[in-house]
Formats: structure tokens, C-alpha cells, sequence
């Protein structure tokens, strides 16, 4: 078993664990130290301020203790939204019969399926030729009600069907990411034809050196970095600025005055701004299918160009951002406040059935 215990205290507490079952477990490892207990009757564990932590409670053996590095709390993807959710569940493997394949995942009625590429663990040598922003936009919308979110290593249109919309973040300007083929801009453009949907950011829009941009007819970058001005302005009243869709996916709710400020807490106002979190942006030129929704403030005489563009595609969806949601620089990844509030409206309003 794994224990998952989180102090969202200002100081170390101390907690006491207890077993139900008489016959107690062997051994209790602490992941974040490597300390091991003996297991007893009403056990104390230390949980430092602000963490969350992790136990091995089983058999006595050696453990190959994960690598730690701080991530801040509000972006952990251990931590549950929602109380009484499970953080981690165990489902045993089913061994197939010689010949059979694994039967389709079944999707649940009301429920948005959202994708994000990524490359952990599939990471390129070459720095410049990464995904950048991955984890951080699976931070801001994993968890929400009526989504689920789940990270793809490819872009093959077998692993694309079974999702409502893809999320490609920003990938580096060198060369595509090992986890991107050649002609996946084909590859998507059918996938949305046939009523998929899917968000592009920053260099995934089609930047020069790396690609074609997929959606021409709803937009593409000019090619030109900006990097003097942060912050974004509401242009148009749409979904994805005043949060209907994510409204029209939960309606009881909506109608409950208790989670008034919740649905609230994502609608922008026309003029009204947000702060961008990477150090630059790619101006957007707007197809004749495309709608801007934002654009970036001007500073001095840099700025003022469209960086949110959307629009329909046949029977799907597309979002074509130059700002590189998720991604705080080339090393880290995070949001601000404003951008997860757009993320979080993106999501419902790209997975939602009309």
C-alpha cells in the first residue's frame, strides 16, 4: 500500500497511524527521507509543513527511493480537488488471451476527454526540441468536474480517437520533439475534420523552422517573437472568455448560489487583462475562420496584435494561441492566475458536444 498523507500547516506535525487489520505489515518507508519503521499499533509519522508525503507500507525489502524536487502544492498532480477522492487506486492487470486484443476504453455520459501530448520520459537529447508546458497546463485543469485529463506520448490517430480534444503545447524551435512525427499537422487536421477538437500553442501554431501551421484558415504566427509586453486583453465576449460552456456542463450547479463564485471566478469582462507567464509571445494573424479573442496590450510600440484566435474546422474545434500557456520559461512550467482561468474555460468550452 502507499499512504498519502498531506499537511497544509504552517509547522511539522506529527500524525498517528493505525491498522485495522491485526496482522500489522512489516515495514513503513518514508519516500521523501528513506527511513523505515518497524509497522506497531498507533505509529507516529512526521509530515513536514506544506508537503505532501508519501509511505510504503508493506514487506520488508530494499526500495529504490524516487528522485524529489519541490513543486509548489497548487500544482501538484498528486493532490485531489475534491475531498474524499482518491489520489492514487491500483487496478489489476487483465491478461488478454493469445490473439485478443485490449478491448476500447469506455467513455461516461457528460464527461469531456482531453489529452495533452507530452514527453516525459520520452524527452530528446537535444534541449531545444522538447515539450514545454505540458505539466503545467495538466496542472491548471486536471480535476475539474465533468473533465478528464490525461497525458499521450504520440500523436498517431489511433491514440487520438478515443479523446474529445488534444492540447499540443509549446515544443522547442530546433527540431519536433521525438513524440511528434513528420506530417502530424495531416494527422490533426483530420482528426479535427472529423469533429475532434485541439488547442496549439506558441511554436505548435506553425512556427517557420519547425512546421506548417494546421489551421491556416482559423491562424497562423508571423513569425516575429515580442517579448516587451505581459499583458493580455479580453477583445470578444466567447465561451472561452466568459466561461458559458463550462456553465452549460454543470447547469445544477450554475443554478446553486453556494458555487456562484466558482463559476464566476473564471469569467474575463471585455477589456478586461491578464498577465502572460512565458518571457514572450508570437502575434497571431487570424484566418477568415478565425475569431480573436485576445490580444496583446501595447507597450511603447510593441504590442497590440491578436495571440488567442478561434474557430471551427468541420465538425470540430480549434484554438490557436501564441502565448505558450503552461509554460513559465524553456525550464519550467506554471501559470498565472489569468491564464489558468482561460485554460480552465478552453477545456470545457473545446470538449463540449453541440
Amino acid at each position: 500500500h502507499v499512504l498519502v498523507a498531506y499537511n497544509r500547516g504552517v509547522s511539522d506535525q506529527t500524525a498517528l497511524v493505525t491498522f485495522s487489520d491485526p496482522k500489522l505489515p512489516e515495514i513503513l518507508t518514508d519516500f521523501s527521507t528513506g527511513e523505515q519503521s518497524d509497522c506497531k499499533a498507533g505509529m507516529e509519522v512526521r509530515l513536514p509543513r506544506r508537503q505532501v508525503s508519501f509511505f510504503y507500507i508493506g514487506e520488508r525489502k530494499e526500495l529504490g527511493l524516487p528522485a524529489t524536487n519541490e513543486f509548489s502544492l497548487k500544482n501538484a498532480l498528486c493532490y485531489s480537488g475534491h475531498p474524499g477522492e482518491a489520489v492514487l487506486d491500483f487496478v489489476a492487470p487483465k491478461e488478454l488471451a493469445e490473439g485478443k486484443e485490449e478491448p476500447e476504453r469506455e467513455k461516461k455520459e457528460g464527461v469531456g476527454y482531453i489529452a495533452i501530448l507530452s514527453d516525459k520520459g520520452k524527452e530528446s537529447e537535444n534541449r531545444k526540441a522538447r515539450v514545454k508546458g505540458d505539466e503545467g497546463i495538466y496542472a491548471a485543469i486536471h480535476g475539474k468536474r465533468g473533465l478528464q485529463v490525461d497525458f499521450i506520448w504520440d500523436l498517431k490517430p489511433k491514440t487520438l480517437a478515443f479523446y474529445d480534444t488534444i492540447i499540443i503545447p509549446h515544443i522547442g524551435h530546433q527540431a519536433l520533439p521525438p513524440v511528434m512525427q513528420k506530417g502530424w499537422e495531416e494527422v490533426i487536421q483530420k482528426y479535427v475534420m472529423d469533429g475532434g477538437s485541439v488547442l496549439l500553442c506558441h511554436h505548435a501554431t506553425g512556427y517557420p523552422s519547425l512546421c506548417r501551421p494546421p489551421f491556416p484558415q482559423i491562424g497562423e504566427p508571423t513569425g516575429a517573437y515580442i517579448t516587451a509586453v505581459k499583458n493580455m486583453i479580453i477583445k470578444t465576449a466567447h465561451p472561452i472568455t466568459n466561461a458559458e460552456s463550462r456553465k452549460k456542463r454543470l447547469p445544477a450547479l450554475a443554478k446553486d448560489p453556494a458555487f456562484q463564485d466558482q463559476f464566476e471566478a473564471t469569467v474575463f469582462q471585455v477589456g478586461g487583462m491578464f498577465r502572460s507567464s512565458y518571457p514572450d509571445y508570437l502575434p497571431i494573424k487570424p484566418g477568415a475562420e478565425g475569431k480573436p479573442l485576445v490580444q496583446a496590450s501595447i507597450f511603447k510600440r510593441f504590442g497590440g496584435e491578436p495571440v488567442l484566435v478561434a474557430g471551427k474546422v468541420g465538425k470540430g474545434k480549434v484554438i490557436v494561441s501564441g502565448i505558450a500557456l503552461g509554460a513559465i520559461d524553456n525550464t519550467n512550467d506554471g501559470v498565472s492566475k489569468g491564464e489558468e482561468k482561460i485554460l480552465i474555460n478552453m477545456a470545457y468550452w473545446l470538449s463540449e458536444d453541440e
